[in-house]
């Protein structure tokens, strides 16, 4: 819900009820582990999920640990990657 391109937030206490919030009345599928992430060429993420690419999806959003995130986004966000 109006995310710019490249937005991001430090995690703070109380961040899961905002996830869940901007996901409320959207399909979620839980307790899927996503292998890695792929961006296609339109800028479009595709989850790799049982090695299988999911998607396309214009927005992504890590609610997961910053090591977890940061091997996820290694190859797209580097930046993002050494702060985490």
């Amino acid at each position: 819900p109006g995310l710019r391109p490249g937005a991001g937030w430090v995690p703070r206490a109380g961040m899961p009820a905002l996830v869940r919030a901007w996901l409320e009345g959207l399909p979620v599928r839980l307790e899927a582990a996503v292998q890695r992430l792929q961006r296609g060429d339109d800028g479009r993420w595709a989850l790799v999920i049982d090695g299988r690419a999911e998607g396309p999806f214009d927005q992504v959003v890590l609610a997961l640990p910053p090591g977890q995130a940061a091997a996820l986004l290694a190859g797209h966000h580097d930046l993002w990657v050494d702060r985490l």
